[in-house]
């Protein structure tokens, strides 16, 4: 007897699209700028934030040039990411909601675990990035099976393959796309200097 070539089912994806993003003509001061300012106009709200400040979730609907540049290509990145994850998917018929926010975290602020009811796809952007530690304002996404690492039961060559979580370590002009059931949790800031992310939920709704 011999075996065949296996047919693999890859159950239950949960994929993250991870962008670098190019821009021009000062586009990332003015951004930050954009992102200070209305700070400066609002008490913002507590959300998944401990620490730092959290605006409105009114981002889509700013007339801020750099912000409404960000938005268009938050759009392009879901729509990209969806047809990946379901290339049949018909985007014509369908509207897309988006609601978006800017994170602005001081020291020691972080965010709590937490995931986006209610929501398809959700994304990040990165701002700015303090870049001295790399051990600072982490991304860590959390296994949705629970916890799997006593399934490696103590075989050394099993306990990367599963791991419970899944870090990035935040730069400059990263974007990122993920699908809004992940829980995930910001960690720590541990630098004097200000970390600013944008942050924001799609939702795709039949014409």
């Amino acid at each position: 007897m011999e075996l065949s070539e296996p047919s693999i089912f890859n159950l239950f994806p949960n994929p993250i699209s991870c962008h670098r993003v190019n821009t021009f003509n000062n586009a990332d001061q003015n951004l930050v700028d954009e992102c200070m300012a209305w700070r400066e106009s609002s008490d913002g709200m507590r959300k998944s934030n401990s620490g730092g400040w959290h605006s409105e979730n009114t981002l889509f609907k700013r007339d801020e040039p750099n912000i409404k540049n960000l938005c268009n290509l938050f759009v392009k990145a879901s729509n990209n990411a969806l047809l990946r994850f379901c290339p049949s998917f018909p985007l014509n018929e369908y509207n897309l909601l988006a609601e978006g926010w800017v994170n602005i975290g001081s020291k020691l602020s972080f965010n709590y675990p937490h995931n986006h009811p209610g929501s398809n796809l959700s994304g990040i952007y990165y701002v700015k990035v303090p870049a001295k530690r790399k051990d600072s304002g982490l991304l860590q996404f959390l296994d949705p099976r629970g916890n799997v690492r006593p399934y490696a039961a103590g075989v050394k060559e099993l306990i990367d393959p599963l791991n419970d979580n899944f870090t990035i370590v935040p730069e400059d002009k990263m974007l990122i796309i993920f699908p809004s059931w992940l829980h995930h949790w910001v960690t720590p800031n541990l630098q004097e200097e200000d970390r600013i992310s944008i942050a924001c939920n799609f939702i795709y709704q039949k014409r």
